[in-house]
Parts: structure tokens; C-alpha cells; sequence
């Protein structure tokens, strides 16, 4: 019972995120983490679907890390906010727990990742040009003004030196 809310929250945020490929993930993830624990894991019951919510959970998160993109690093930020503390269930601490379950459920949620890294990307964003193309033009013919120089011209520098106080130092300090 206590897998039901980040199951229904990382699912939605799944496939309101990565439409293309939530389902795919998903029965992968699903597939992927049972067989792997029934070949690695312990002669215990293993139940639940904690596998799969650690599937999100590394997909969500390892998405982010791969894709590059700033939706997908915003996604990652808030499922480690909100389930960052799911780590330590990667760890054997409780025998009562199938931590292989938790551990073959994020290797296969982030191995979904990296396959799915340049799917349903984003679309770049290209800069606009908001200057009159006839400066470009003019620009490109004759030279940037500051990049110009002239045979006769002459630079004239002028020291001028800071007033100084009664006990000979600067005024301004």
C-alpha cells in the first residue's frame, strides 16, 4: 500500500513527460526488474511494486541527467525532493525487504533512460535576429567601426593626478 502514491505521481509525471516512451518504460521496467530478481535474488517472497516505483524513480531522474534538457532536469530536481530518501532501499538493510527488487527496478528504469535519451526531445530554440539585415550587410562590406583605423590618426593621453589630503595620501579613500 505504501508503493500506491509515488506510483500514481511518478507514473503520471512518466507519461505526461515522455509520452512516446512512458509505456515502453514501463513494461519494460516491469518485465526487466522481475526476471532479474527471480535470476539474482534471494529464495524470499519478493512482492510489491516497489520495483517499478524505483523504475520511475531512476527513469525520471536518470533522464534528466541524459537528456540535458531544462524540463527534464526540473522533473529530476522534484523526484529527488520528493523521493530522494528511496536511495537507502537500494541497500540490503532489512531482510524483510527485497532490495534486489528496489536495485533491478532502477537499473532497468535507468537503463531506459539512456536508451530513450534523444527521444521526443525538446525542439532547439534558434536565436532571432531582431537587427535590420541592411546593417548586417553594411557591416560585413566595410568593417566593424571600432576594427577601422585611420593612417593619420593620432591618440593624445593626459595624466592628470588626484589632489592628495594634508598628510600626503589620496582623498578618495
Amino acid at each position: 500500500m505504501s508503493n500506491t502514491l509515488p506510483f500514481l505521481i511518478m507514473g503520471f509525471l512518466l507519461f505526461y513527460s515522455y509520452r512516446k516512451v512512458a509505456f515502453k518504460s514501463l513494461l519494460f521496467i516491469y518485465l526487466a526488474s522481475g526476471f532479474m530478481v527471480w535470476l539474482i535474488g534471494r529464495p524470499a517472497y519478493h512482492i510489491g511494486a516497489s520495483n517499478i516505483v524505483y523504475g520511475f524513480a531512476f527513469f525520471l531522474f536518470f533522464s534528466g541527467a541524459f537528456r540535458k534538457d531544462i524540463q527534464s532536469i526540473a522533473m529530476s530536481l522534484l523526484v529527488v525532493f520528493l523521493y530522494g530518501s528511496i536511495v537507502w532501499g537500494l541497500l540490503p538493510f532489512k531482510w524483510e525487504i527485497s532490495w534486489e527488487g528496489h536495485l533491478m527496478g532502477g537499473l532497468a528504469g535507468a537503463f531506459m533512460a539512456f536508451v530513450y535519451r534523444k527521444v521526443d526531445l525538446p525542439p532547439q530554440e534558434e536565436e532571432e535576429d531582431d537587427e535590420d539585415d541592411e546593417d548586417d550587410a553594411y557591416f560585413a562590406e566595410s568593417g566593424a567601426y571600432w576594427m577601422r583605423t585611420e593612417d593619420n590618426a593620432q591618440m593624445r593621453y593626459r595624466y592628470i593626478p588626484k589632489p592628495k589630503d594634508v598628510h600626503g595620501t589620496d582623498t578618495d579613500k
